[in-house]
């Protein structure tokens, strides 16, 4: 376990002496806290997947029923190669200057923040740092107007977007059927070009079953009513200057 010392802060009323009228202060302090350690066998790969932005095989790790991914360098400095070092977490945990978004209402509410974020650390092997991640899963993306004016697509993604519905959203473990599902849509918009590498697309390779949790018929919502809207006319359109027009109609008619 990594013990490292954390600056909070929060604002108190107070009233000056000689006046009648509270002000308010920042009240600053530190408190101690606990990132988690394991090794290999204590944090065994339950997932992996290929990304290609920059390509490279993203491994999940399960660790007391969280997943866990390993944080590069370019999450917190432009362009940077490598991984994020123990060095630079407790630089990052240990800053002298604290955000305004991470103010509590009072101290122990402040500790309880500076708790949680050391939680959704890990230190694996001890030298890597690896953080808390949402479950990897399959998500069908449209861009264009349909009819190969650009693609569909079937892509990996860890956590909802509102502005998608719920059905274009499948698990780790339901890769078949979110490829049928994909082939559907891009056959409805007319996105022939699309089918080869749809069918091609990342797959998500699962080691721990049990870490697959995430349940879209149920979490996920019903998306954005004006994409929704897109979708339908872009379905409907016979090509994507029609569906262009029609979107361009949805749009005027929305007072968007």
């Amino acid at each position: 376990m990594l013990t490292i010392k954390m600056r909070y802060a929060y604002e108190e009323s107070y009233i000056p002496p000689r006046c009648k009228n509270p002000r308010t202060r920042d009240v600053v302090g530190e408190c101690l806290v606990n990132i988690p350690s394991a090794n290999s066998c204590d944090a065994p790969i339950a997932m992996r997947h290929k990304s290609y932005c920059p390509i490279s095989t993203i491994n999940y790790r399960w660790f007391n029923n969280h997943l866990y991914k390993r944080v590069p360098r370019r999450e917190h400095y432009s362009c940077a190669d490598g991984w994020w070092t123990i060095t630079e977490l407790k630089k990052y945990l240990a800053r002298d200057y604290v955000p305004r978004y991470l103010y509590g209402e009072n101290e122990q509410d402040c500790i309880e923040k500076c708790k949680e974020t050391a939680s959704n650390y890990l230190i694996l092997n001890g030298n890597q740092v690896w953080e808390k991640c949402g479950e990897p899963r399959y998500v069908i993306v449209t861009f264009g107007l349909g009819h190969n004016h650009a693609s569909t697509a079937l892509m990996i993604d860890n956590h909802y977007n509102d502005n998608i519905r719920g059905d274009f959203y499948f698990n780790a473990l339901d890769r078949d059927n979110a490829i049928k599902h994909c082939l559907q849509v891009a056959k409805n918009r007319g996105d022939t070009n699309s089918f080869s590498d749809i069918k091609k697309s990342s797959k998500i390779t699962v080691y721990i079953p049990e870490a697959v949790r995430c349940n879209p018929a149920q979490e996920a919502g019903p998306g954005d009513d004006f994409l929704n809207t897109v979708e339908e006319l872009t379905e409907i359109a016979g090509d994507s200057f029609e569906a262009g027009l029609l979107v361009i109609c949805a749009s005027m008619k929305g007072g968007l």
